[in-house]
Parts: C-alpha cells; structure tokens; sequence
C-alpha cells in the first residue's frame, strides 16, 4: 500500500498551521489520538523532542520529532508493539504569496507488523488519515479568519 499523501492549499498561513500540528493540538484534527502526555515543549515543535502519545485504540508510544524546520516540515517516527510496528508521518507547508499554504501530509505504517496492519486495514487507515488532514485544514482556517 505504501505511502499515503495528500496535498491542499490551505487558506491559512503557515505559522497559523504550524501551531495546530504542534504534538499538544493532535487530539484536537488527528480522529485516532486520544492523548498526548502533558510535558514541557509539547506546546511547540522542536528536532529531537520525544513525547508520549495514546490513541483511541489503547496503544502508546512514543514519538520522535526530527528533521523539524519551523514552519515548514517534520518528520515524526514511532514504534510499538515491541518494534514490529511503527509509523512515519511528515506534513510540509510551503508559503503562497496570496497568504495561503500548500500543505502536504504523509503517513505510512511500518514494520513487519505495521505494514501488515496497514495493508489489511487499507480503508479504515486511508480514510482517517484523510480526515485528519480535512480536520487540520478546517481548524487552520477558521483560526486564521
């Protein structure tokens, strides 16, 4: 199944985005997160930050945030059950000169068990990372009007 992606222009500014995607605001447009731990810098995004996140399924892991550059990209990795699994989920935001931004959103399972999760539940993953994204695109502009 690979890669998923998906890319809009958004009507919002990129620090406007950039506050939603930091890991404290996931519960607010990500459907499968049902808490992230409270802990210093959770309200930003930072390279090398690591912080505890549980979804509405009962699995817990912990996040990486790397390669991040205000603004405009990050990259999260994760691992769960033991190793076999884990995820990749980077968004991107490239300024327009009209005040809107093009955003794109990746999303993959990996892993030995993770790739198999994400192949055998295809539409279920699919769908809720897309709703994620319309869910960041929905608050991003209704925060910058």
């Amino acid at each position: 199944m690979g890669v998923l992606e998906h890319t809009a222009v958004f009507a919002a500014r990129p620090a406007t985005i950039w506050a939603l995607l930091a890991p404290a605001k996931w519960t607010l447009w990500d459907p499968d997160m049902k808490s992230v731990e409270e802990k210093p810098g959770a309200e930003s995004l930072s390279d090398g930050f690591e912080v505890g996140m549980t979804m509405h399924n009962g699995v817990h892991f912990m996040a990486h945030f790397s390669v991040v550059k205000e603004e405009r990209f990050y990259r999260m990795t994760s691992k769960f059950f033991g190793g076999l699994a884990g995820c990749l989920m980077e968004h991107a935001l490239d300024p327009m000169d009209d005040g809107k931004t093009k955003v794109t959103y990746r999303f993959t399972l990996n892993g030995v068990v993770g790739s198999t999760l994400q192949w055998a539940q295809h539409g279920r993953v699919a769908e809720s990372v897309l709703k994620g994204f319309q869910q960041l695109q929905q608050l991003a502009e209704e925060a910058e009007k």
